[in-house]
């Protein structure tokens, strides 16, 4: 089951939304306003590089030696809707941040993309 962390652009949600009805694949939506300090430790956890998650404008933090972790998750959970690069997906023990509808079918079954292969493989010879 994917976990999805929800932005504040409505359309783009409405439209991952859609996209994991349709193809029947099992979600749950979270709003980042509702991440708080363990979750974004767990999230942080299943990266090789924490800054992945984070937008480009935290990079700065990056090369500061003297910046403890508790300070740069006490910054971003301030505003997680601006810090944390949404929507995100979480999947398998991976994190997926800034997801866009083109990279939703890695998320499709692939018994189902098969199918769908199969499917257009006919109606193109008829």
């Amino acid at each position: 089951m994917l976990e999805i962390y929800l932005g504040r652009n409505s359309k783009r949600n409405e439209r991952l939304i859609d996209f994991l009805e349709t193809y029947g694949v099992a979600y749950t939506c979270i709003e980042a306003s509702q991440i708080n300090r363990e979750t974004l430790f767990k999230l942080l956890s299943k990266t090789s590089d924490c800054f992945d998650l984070l937008s480009p404008s935290f990079l700065r933090y990056k090369r500061q030696h003297h910046m403890r972790l508790n300070e740069l998750v006490h910054l971003v959970l301030q505003k997680p809707e601006q810090t944390i690069r949404l929507p995100l997906i979480v999947c398998k023990e991976r994190v997926y941040p800034d997801v866009t509808l083109d990279e939703m079918r890695t998320f499709i079954p692939r018994d189902l993309k098969r199918q769908l292969y199969q499917a257009r493989l006919l109606k193109e010879r008829m």
